[in-house]
């Protein structure tokens, strides 16, 4: 055997190995993960939110905005339901005033728990969405597609936003600079959609 041929069998290993890494790390991280659900704020008020994500199998970002999100409502007299899907599918569905779906970027798409619900598992006919969308890299194209996804199901976008953050080089102390101030964000852009009474579609 050449030692051209012995190279590109090698080559070609490295790169076959590597696809099915990616492919393995894909299904691992796109399942329906996690099994979370929260109520935050009076049960009596007026307005209630319905926040639904799929939990990263890797850290807890979805979660600590969707968090974030519902304590900007509940700070203006909400009722926030945070949840996975996988959480909330066992549970009756209630009719809310605001629909909030946090999408994880995986490959510059959002993840396919939340598409799949988008797409086959609730009817968003004239309801009040918001999407968030969180990763390390190409969230605005998949804000995009989150939008796009959340219009073919009949939901009123009221606002979507994207969040990059924790890339490859930054330093932990960096990271939860990012975070805090994302957090932040987050919870002040809810509090902004309320006090505009953005949310109040039949009006």
């Amino acid at each position: 055997m050449t030692s051209n041929n012995k190279w590109l069998r090698g080559l070609f290993f490295t790169l076959f190995t590597g696809v099915l890494i990616w492919l393995g790390l894909t299904m691992y991280v796109q399942m329906p993960n996690g099994h979370y659900i929260a109520s935050f704020g009076p049960d009596t008020a007026p307005q209630r939110a319905l926040i639904l994500y799929d939990a990263d199998p890797f850290d807890n970002l979805d979660q600590q905005l969707s968090t974030a999100f519902a304590s900007g409502l509940t700070n203006r007299g909400w009722n926030a339901t945070v949840s996975t899907v996988k959480a909330i599918r066992k549970e009756p569905l209630f009719d809310y005033d605001l629909y909030v779906f946090c999408a994880n970027t995986y490959n510059g798409e959002p993840d396919w728990t939340i598409s799949h619900y988008l797409r086959s598992e609730i009817d968003l006919s004239g309801k009040a969405v918001v999407g968030i969308c969180v990763g390390a890299g190409a969230t605005a194209r998949a804000q995009r597609t989150l939008e796009c996804k959340i219009n073919k199901a009949g939901g009123f976008l009221l606002d979507a936003r994207s969040f990059s953050l924790a890339r490859p080089n930054d330093s932990d102390d960096q990271s939860k600079l990012q975070l805090e101030a994302a957090r932040t964000q987050v919870m002040e852009w809810a509090a902004e959609l309320v006090a505009q009474q953005l949310v109040a579609v039949d009006e």
